[in-house]
């Protein structure tokens, strides 16, 4: 994360959320989540304020995935060299977007992975 000291990386899983997130699914799948399930399901306004809660926390972990406010190990359940063709995508749209000088050189030893 040398190469980017100011920033702090992170991924949050919201909830399962009604909404139009399913309108590409088939019409089955995207029935039963909007109306049978949208009762038991998280409500947008709780799945926003949970992100912005975690947004807002000064003891966040950089590069760790949060569910429920918690952070999940997730990297031992993926294979090394999908991890590393996700980060080098993800790096390439970073430098795309011009958040990144495509001079500099960014490695996944950068990112620090909770296990």
């Amino acid at each position: 994360m040398d190469k980017f000291p100011n920033t702090t990386f992170l991924s949050v899983h919201p909830g399962v959320v009604p909404g139009r997130l399913y309108r590409y699914t088939n019409f089955p799948f995207r029935f039963l989540i909007n109306s049978f399930m949208a009762p038991y399901l998280r409500k947008t306004k709780t799945a926003a304020l949970r992100i912005l809660d975690l947004a807002f926390t000064s003891s966040l972990q950089n590069g760790a995935y949060y569910e429920e406010g918690s952070p999940i190990s997730v990297t031992s359940k993926i294979d090394p060299y999908l991890r590393q063709s996700l980060y080098s995508l993800i790096i390439k749209e970073v430098e795309n977007q011009g958040f990144f000088d495509s001079n500099d050189e960014a490695e996944m030893s950068d990112i620090e992975f909770i296990d």
